[in-house]
């Protein structure tokens, strides 16, 4: 039987006094027992949320997208490509890595699948890298300035928009202006 009477774990005044140390056993127990299934449980979000950011690092999204993807999604690759084909665009999430094929550099230069030319899309690379850095352009401009700024440089050369882009104080990570 896995209940037990209500009365079963309350003190009574005429319990024994092995009673009433085996009811503090009981409660010692059970409170160690909650704090260890809180400890497992974080312990497990944190190394979900580790391996989904290790994984969208490679795909090329920010790690932060990371606290997006539901629990019901595995964290494998295959699992998370899969997710973010499917919710990646309500969330304006674009893959930009290849996903581990190749050898890392097949998508550096060329435009991305959305149509971007390679420009914007080193752009994008070079503020992605800077949010990684620990300096968000995200952050200093707004998403939606930092977008309109980066649709600016559609129809500039790579070198054109990374003055467009450093004159609008988003330099390159680890260059200084």
């Amino acid at each position: 039987m896995t209940e037990f009477p209500a009365d079963l774990l309350d003190e009574q005044p005429e319990d024994t006094q092995l009673v009433k140390d085996l009811r503090k056993q009981l409660r010692e127990a059970s409170k160690t027992i909650k704090t260890q299934g809180e400890e497992i449980s974080s312990f497990r979000t944190k190394d979900r949320q580790g391996t989904l950011a290790d994984i969208l690092k490679v795909k090329g999204v920010s790690p932060k997208a990371a606290v997006f993807i539901p629990s019901s999604v595995e964290p494998t690759e295959d699992a998370v490509a899969a997710w973010l084909t499917e919710y990646g665009e309500a969330l304006n999430i674009t893959p930009t890595g290849n996903g581990g094929e190749g050898d890392g550099e097949a998508g550096d230069n060329s435009p991305s699948s959305n149509g971007a030319d390679s420009a914007t899309v080193e752009a994008l690379r070079r503020a992605q890298a800077t949010e990684q850095a620990g300096t968000s352009a995200g952050l200093v401009l707004g998403v939606d300035e930092l977008n309109k700024t980066l649709s600016e440089t559609d129809d500039m050369s790579f070198d054109e928009a990374i003055q467009f882009l450093a004159d609008k104080g988003l330099s390159q990570p680890g260059v200084r202006s």
